[in-house]
Formats: structure tokens, sequence, C-alpha cells
């Protein structure tokens, strides 16, 4: 039995397995060099998937990659589970990062800077800083 995807799906696909495979290829060098990193895995729009209690968390841009990038969001909760002497952190955000808005650009920055024990960080279209209910 075989199973052909549309070629627009299989390039989505291909993309989204090219970056968990990336992903899993610096955990591995994590491992194997005993370095204490922090990687860093940044999505598209994967924060209008979780529940929030204020209503201008997530204003939601285009979703036409939410699965392609909920694919890498899963991967990387799952990477986090099996960190040892590394650390992975998530954030999505609804603008696509090289959408021109400072605002944005401003909390990335604080996001990537800034060290606390938030691993999970969705930035609205305002680069107000969420973090995702998952429980």
């Amino acid at each position: 039995m075989s199973f052909t995807c549309p070629v627009s799906v299989q390039g989505d696909v291909a993309g989204q397995t090219e970056r968990c495979w990336l992903a899993s290829e610096l955990i591995q060098a994590c491992e194997a060099t005993s370095v204490n990193a922090t990687l860093w895995l940044l999505t598209h729009d994967v924060g209008s998937m979780f529940p929030c209690d204020q209503k201008i968390a997530l204003v939601t841009g285009n979703t036409g990659s939410l699965a392609n990038d909920a694919a890498l969001w899963g991967f990387g909760r799952a990477l986090m589970n099996e960190a040892s002497n590394y650390r992975v952190r998530l954030l999505t955000s609804v603008l696509i990062f090289d959408h021109t808005d400072d605002a944005l650009y401003t909390s990335l920055i604080n996001e990537l800077l800034c060290r606390d024990d938030e691993q999970e960080i969705v930035l609205n279209s305002t680069g107000k800083c969420f973090c995702a209910e998952t429980a």
C-alpha cells in the first residue's frame, strides 16, 4: 500500500521534518559535548491553539502555517522532557519574524537575552508576552 501527498503538502512535511531533524542534531551535539546550552525553537502562530484568559492575547494572523509549526512546537515539548544538560525554550508569534514591527522585535530580543524560567512563550502582534497555559 502506498500513499501519495499533493506536492504542496509534501513540501510542508519535508520542511517540518527537516526543522525537527535539525533540532535533534543540535540536541545530540549538546549531549555529546556536555555543553550547557539553550535551544530556542521559533514558530509562527502556534500560540493560537492554547487557551488564554486575556482576550487581547492572541489576535491571530495567517493560520496557514499553524499545522506545520505545531509539529516543531510539539517536538520541542518532547525534547524538554528529555533534557539533560541543555534547555529547550519555545517561542511563537502571531506575526512572521520578517515583519518590520519594532515592538515585536523588542519583545523577541528581550526574551532571548533575559533569563527566566518560562519555557513556552507566545508573543502577540504588539509584542506583548503571554505564557502558554498547557496544563
